[in-house]
């Protein structure tokens, strides 16, 4: 985080959410000084303040977090994933309440695995995946929950004719204030299967995520082919 006033220290607070629930695990606060920078590293600790600790999220933590100023000041933030034992890293800027829309259209979303030559064949996820997707939902509300919902368009689409929506209407699970969801084209690939079933699949195409409920921000990351590791914010359009 990088405070942006001139003359004025920011003073900030970064508060750490596990999926779905709406109080955080962890929160750190910390002043920065005009112009300057200050960092939370869920691995280290960071430096927000100087000797922080994220021990409370454990070693498995795949969560979202929200900075704020507690003194109005105007703060910039980004954030990287890195993943060590394949050296790949990721960034992308943060979401501001402004951001948040009806309607999120996220372009470039994959899909591409093949079954093993194996009897029996085991489920999509023990597939060999070359590249897959992993979308993240944020609810920036404080006060009000949201809902929301998946249309995935290949990339020759016809108008209004995605390849899935998911979930069903009957079965949205709603997304606390300032909780999020995640979908994951690998993990979640027996619901999210966007190929012909127990057939390798190649899908890449575009996604419209629809807030049924409320109003959301959404940020796509992609892992592969090979050390490849990409992230972008959605765009809001409505």
């Amino acid at each position: 985080a990088q405070c942006h006033d001139q003359t004025t220290a920011c003073g900030v607070k970064m508060e750490f959410y596990n999926p779905g629930t709406p109080t955080p695990v962890a929160t750190l606060v910390c002043t920065i000084a005009p112009n300057a920078a200050r960092a939370a590293n869920t691995n280290s600790g960071g430096d927000c303040p100087v000797g922080a600790s994220l021990t409370a999220l454990g070693s498995a933590y795949n969560g979202s977090a929200i900075v704020s100023s507690t003194n109005n000041t105007d703060l910039a933030v980004v954030a990287y994933t890195v993943r060590p034992v394949s050296a790949m890293m990721d960034g992308f800027r943060s979401a501001t309440v402004a951001d948040a829309s009806t309607w999120e259209l996220a372009p470039a979303v994959y899909q591409k695995a093949s079954p093993p030559i194996q009897t029996p064949v085991p489920s999509c996820t023990g597939w060999n995946w070359t590249q897959y997707s992993i979308i993240y939902i944020q609810n920036p509300s404080t006060t009000a929950q949201a809902k929301a919902r998946l249309h995935f368009y290949p990339r020759t689409a016809s108008p209004n004719a995605p390849t899935l929506s998911y979930p069903a209407l009957a079965s949205i699970t709603p997304i606390p204030p300032n909780g999020f969801q995640v979908f994951n084209t690998k993990n979640n690939c027996a619901d999210i299967w966007l190929g012909t079933a127990g057939q390798s699949v190649n899908w890449e195409g575009s996604l419209h995520v629809e807030a049924v409920e409320g109003s959301i921000v959404v940020i796509v990351k992609t892992i592969g082919p090979g050390s490849v590791m990409s992230a972008y914010n959605a765009f809001g359009y409505e």
